[in-house]
């Protein structure tokens, strides 16, 4: 209830109460005295620096979710529940005066922010308090090279994130139906903004090579064509209809309006979303060469800079390049060493490669059952509510853009139903198959995102917390699930070989994450990376020539899976080190995922007051 009405419910309540009682005067006079030291303190309550930090979370909350109609729709289920009753069902499409206007707005909220004593919070709006205002301090440093981000990187531009995204749009009711043909009628205003965004950067010199623009273009001219619209294969087309079932089976719409909504989806996919890829093609043709740089961030002019921010945002390390290309080689060469002794212990040709689990389903069952004792179990969450999971295959006209396996992250209101995409086009094998499960189910992504869900709503924590996205935490844990998942798979494939294959994982993410820094930080060349892949044994120039161009695309990509991986194991010794007798991995699980995703300082910190 806002003061407000609360004042208005108090008022009228003095009302009834002195027409309803004969009171003497005196009396009388005693009672209003009263209740004016009551109102007083109750509005003292409503000032207090909790509720002012609560209320302008709140707004922030409400700010960031209702110009955006395809984050709030994944973010709530029902959100009027968070009182947000107005808000647009569109994409937001890029406007350099509203992202000034933006720009504006944060520097005004860490302002505000600011007046509020953190000390004279509570213990958990402590901690959203230090997250959320070193979070907003890094989105105001990062602004001043907002051009050098990239939204259509081949790797995981919106070009290809966004089908992924309308696919898996939940129709609950009729209305999100009207919802959903309104955020595709807006794609086309939101590829301009990206034109105009990409136009900006080419005019700073900033725009992307014309290798990466190519590789776009020609996933523009394939992602939807007029081809399989035709012949009503497009996935947004088969996944409509799928997702229209169950609103028939529950009487929500009839089998002659579902009829009528697959034609009005044809006719939008052909005259809204082809027409806008084709015209994003075009621009990005008319752009390409206006790049001057085929190579690492520090080319750029401020590059090596830049690279620093995005690397302490994608981390969530407090550590600097340098000190973490030392990190990445302590661990590379301890691994090794590892690879080596178990190498020579085994014959290698004689361990078999044989994995006996081969279906993903009974794989992500297994890994559910095994981690019971070495994970906490849901809080509140009985055999009857359990959440559920489906297992989906990446359409094939996306395989070849899409990783092999991903998570689509549930609404925070409704987490009863979640989806995990296999990329059979990437062709893993069962070992690994089960292990990237593992990343991305059970105890990785799916396991993670439900648990601090449940956990932060026991805690009453703001649900602001959920829009701050890091990174680091969040593939760094999924990252340790997958490593942690090569234990469980000995049960079923010779342990020698799974220890070596988890060895093996690791020497390359840590390879490649060096390769990342090298690349960005100090400018290695193609012809540097090359040498330093062959000396590893992956000398084919084309293989090269992809690990080269995906790192120069995603710049700090790797760092977030390995360089995060590699601070949860630095969380977990420090945890072993306070806790003592204390410890156990079932407890440091629990408190990583009670706290959820952070900055790693903050969770240090948090560790050492546990």
């Amino acid at each position: 209830m806002s003061l407000s009405k609360f004042a208005t419910s108090f008022r009228q309540k003095i009302s009834s109460f002195f027409f309803g009682l004969h009171l003497s005067r005196k009396s009388a006079l005693l009672m209003i005295a009263g209740l004016i030291l009551l109102f007083f303190a109750l509005l003292a309550f409503f000032n207090t620096p909790n509720r002012r930090f609560e209320k302008l979370c709140d707004r922030i909350f409400t700010e960031e979710l209702c110009t955006d109609g395809l984050s709030l729709h994944y973010t709530l289920a029902n959100p009027a529940a968070y009182g947000i009753d107005s808000y647009t069902v569109t994409l937001s499409p890029y406007d350099k005066t509203q992202s000034m206007g933006d720009y504006r707005s944060l520097l005004s909220t860490l302002e505000e922010l600011k007046t509020i004593t953190p000390e004279a919070l509570s213990r958990s709006n402590q901690y959203t308090y230090q997250i959320l205002v070193d979070y907003m301090e890094s989105e105001k440093t990062a602004y001043d090279y907002l051009y050098y981000d990239e939204p259509l990187s081949p790797t995981s531009g919106m070009q290809n994130q966004l089908p992924i995204l309308l696919a898996e749009y939940s129709l609950r009711e009729k209305n999100d139906i009207e919802n959903y043909f309104a955020l595709l009628q807006s794609v086309p205003a939101y590829f301009d903004g990206l034109v105009a965004f990409e136009e900006e950067k080419a005019a700073e010199g900033l725009f992307m090579s014309a290798k990466a623009c190519h590789d776009t273009i020609a996933q523009c001219n394939q992602i939807i064509t007029e081809e399989e619209l035709a012949n009503g294969t497009h996935f947004l087309q088969t996944s409509f209809a799928e997702r229209l079932n169950p609103l028939v089976e529950t009487g929500e719409i009839t089998r002659g309006e579902m009829d009528a909504y697959l034609q009005a989806n044809n006719q939008i996919l052909l005259h809204n979303l082809l027409p806008a890829y084709k015209s994003l093609a075009r621009h990005l043709t008319s752009l390409c060469g206006t790049g001057n740089n085929d190579m690492g961030l520090c080319y750029y002019p401020n590059g090596r800079e830049y690279y620093q921010i995005l690397v302490a945002r994608q981390t969530g390390s407090s550590q600097n390049p340098e000190e973490l290309m030392n990190m990445l080689k302590t661990s590379f060469m301890a691994d090794y060493n590892s690879f080596v002794n178990v190498a020579n212990q085994i014959q290698y040709d004689n361990a078999t490669t044989v994995f006996s689990l081969s279906e993903p389903d009974k794989m992500l069952a297994d890994l559910e059952s095994e981690i019971r004792s070495d994970f906490p179990i849901y809080p509140g969450v009985t055999d009857e509510t359990m959440p559920s999971y489906e297992i989906k295959k990446v359409s094939e006209s996306m395989e070849e853009y899409l990783s092999p396996a991903f998570y689509l992250t549930p609404p925070l209101d409704d987490i009863s139903e979640n989806v995990i995409y296999i990329n059979y086009g990437s062709s893993p094998d069962h070992l690994e198959l089960y292990t990237t499960l593992a990343h991305e189910g059970y105890p990785g992504h799916l396991y993670q995102s439900v648990y601090s869900t449940l956990a932060w709503e026991e805690q009453n924590t703001h649900p602001l917390r959920h829009l701050l996205h890091f990174g680091g935490y969040v593939e760094g844990y999924a990252t340790y699930a997958e490593f942690y998942s090569y234990e469980y798979a000995k049960d079923f494939g010779d342990a020698d070989y799974c220890e070596l294959v988890c060895l093996n994982r690791k020497l390359h993410l840590a390879l490649y994450s060096m390769l990342d820094i090298s690349i960005h930080y100090y400018g290695a060349t193609y012809e540097d990376a090359h040498e330093t892949l062959s000396s590893f044994g992956i000398e084919d120039p084309q293989t090269t020539r992809e690990i080269y161009d995906y790192i120069v695309n995603s710049p700090g990509n790797y760092l977030q899976y390995y360089v995060g991986y590699l601070e949860i194991m630095e969380c977990r010794k420090l945890a072993q080190a306070e806790w003592k007798d204390d410890y156990s991995d079932c407890q440091f699980h629990k408190f990583l995922l009670d706290f959820g995703p952070a900055d790693f300082e903050i969770i240090k910190d948090a560790i050492r007051e546990y």
